[in-house]
């Protein structure tokens, strides 16, 4: 009989299409600018963890919602080719998710997400995923569900003892009787202030909001601070892990191949500052290519990146 590979990295969250367009600059209130391009591309925080997961060498089951349209059905057709479990990708009458994103000259973006399927998961849904959230070693969720609901998937995570992390994304304030139910915190400079109502401006800023939130019962912050890595801060204290800077052509998805990566490595036993300082490479490697998915690197391609910098992997 064939042996089925364990699950790696369980991704529960958001699958979208991008509508991406390009112009010089981003329009200002009320103004009317002509873009120079508009291209569609498969993404969604969740969906574009998973893939990064699975290209780098996950086993990967994707947990979320499509629309029962033409979307949906490409779109679970590309998860299958990843390598991707879809069994429990379930299917609603909702169109599929669709986010409207800008990319200006420096790439720079600027991104409105239109939920639809994905805000229609609801708590049948969890009925029917929750023997499988402890099927893999680890969990990682974002804030592109309906909040209820990604609320409710802390609170099980923790009753089960899942490690779990979660990427605040789009942020709004997490309540803080869940906050010592988190594992480990991904958010970047702006959702970290949006959390902890502190500037994040400096280094020095980001390491005392990350100080606050262990205060308030995380147990590991990570904050990625672009193309100077990212800061940690655990039980072993708080430390900064070098980036990789390399010139930008697309920063969509930096921060979903940056958490896809940082899942897949800590499923290993990977320590965590070695896991944040390759997924601080794939993050880099990523940005250098032109859309969410399209840009996902392999496990080839990291390696060769590392390489070239005198890294092993």
């Amino acid at each position: 009989m064939h042996k089925i590979d364990p699950i790696n990295v369980t991704v529960i969250g958001s699958l979208a299409v991008d509508m991406v367009v390009r112009l010089d600059d981003f329009p200002l209130p009320g103004q009317t600018i002509m873009a120079k391009s508009l291209d569609y591309f498969f993404g969604g925080k969740g969906a574009n963890q998973a893939v990064a997961a699975a290209r780098l060498g996950a086993k990967v089951k994707m947990i979320g919602k499509l629309g029962n349209d033409t979307h949906g059905a490409r779109y679970r057709e590309l998860l299958q080719s990843e390598g991707i479990d879809t069994s429990h990708l379930f299917t609603s009458a909702d169109a599929t998710g669709l986010a409207q994103i800008m990319i200006n000259r420096a790439g720079e973006n600027q991104i409105c997400v239109i939920p639809a399927a994905n805000h229609t998961f609801d708590l049948s849904d969890v009925a029917a995923i929750e023997e499988d959230l402890t099927e893999g070693s680890m969990v990682i969720m974002q804030h592109e569900l309906h909040r209820d609901i990604t609320q409710t998937l802390i609170r099980l995570c923790h009753e089960k003892k899942v490690r779990l992390i979660l990427n605040p994304a789009p942020a709004y304030p997490i309540a803080e009787e869940l906050l010592p139910m988190i594992d480990i915190l991904t958010p970047n400079e702006t959702e970290l202030s949006v959390l902890t109502a502190l500037p994040t401006e400096t280094e020095a800023q980001v390491y005392a909001a990350a100080r606050h939130l262990r205060d308030l019962g995380v147990r590991t912050v990570v904050t990625t601070i672009g193309s100077r890595g990212a800061v940690i801060a655990d039980e072993n204290g708080i430390r900064t892990v070098a980036g990789f800077p390399v010139k930008p052509v697309d920063t969509v998805a930096a921060g979903d191949s940056f958490n896809g990566a940082l899942a897949y490595e800590l499923s290993r036993g990977t320590s965590i500052d070695t896991a944040v300082r390759y997924a601080n490479a794939v993050g880099a490697i990523t940005v250098t290519g032109v859309g969410a998915i399209p840009s996902l690197p392999t496990a080839d391609q990291l390696k060769a990146f590392l390489a070239e910098r005198g890294i092993d992997i």
